[in-house]
């Protein structure tokens, strides 16, 4: 079992299906100026890989341009992770080996991609406007991807716990 502590919150994932991009050397050769997400977890049979960020807070979706700003700063994060993810898996950069050999899908082209926004303590009448808000930002990429029907995961700490990410 492997446990990456993120804004507070304890994820737990069986061993390498939990790969720390934004701590990885990867992530660490292409910075300064790359933000990214914090973590990808492997689920669904190994089959779907998870961006995932996770925050303490969010801004209330009509604080504005606050929640504009958050979002933005969050999509980036997430098509960073995504990039960096394909980037590694086709071996573009001389760190891509630290990939975990469970994210290596033998059928790249059948890898599923989720976007996934996790925030402690957060209300669950504020999540439906963040999904959308980012279902939005992030539609040309869920496009030109073909990434499905539901692309975009908005959750709070007890639905995380719900879906057995955290303790």
């Amino acid at each position: 079992m492997t446990t990456i502590i993120e804004s507070g919150m304890p994820f737990d994932f069986a061993d390498q299906t939990g790969f720390r991009l934004e701590d990885s050397d990867t992530h660490k050769a292409v910075q300064p100026g790359v933000k990214i997400a914090d973590f990808l977890y492997l689920c669904k049979n190994d089959t779907v890989v998870w961006c995932v960020e996770a925050k303490s807070s969010s801004p209330h979706p009509n604080t504005q341009p606050d929640f504009e700003e958050f979002i933005s700063d969050v999509k980036n994060q997430l098509l960073n992770a995504f990039s960096l993810y394909f980037a590694m898996r086709l071996d573009r950069h001389a760190t891509a080996g630290e990939l975990p050999p469970t994210f290596k899908i033998p059928e790249l082209a059948r890898v599923g991609i989720q976007f996934v926004l996790i925030i402690a303590g957060h209300p669950q009448d504020w999540l439906p406007p963040l999904k959308e808000a980012l279902y939005k930002e992030l539609y040309p990429t869920i496009r030109t991807w073909n990434l499905g029907s539901n692309p975009v995961i908005v959750l709070n700490d007890e639905l995380a716990r719900e879906y057995r990410l955290i303790r």
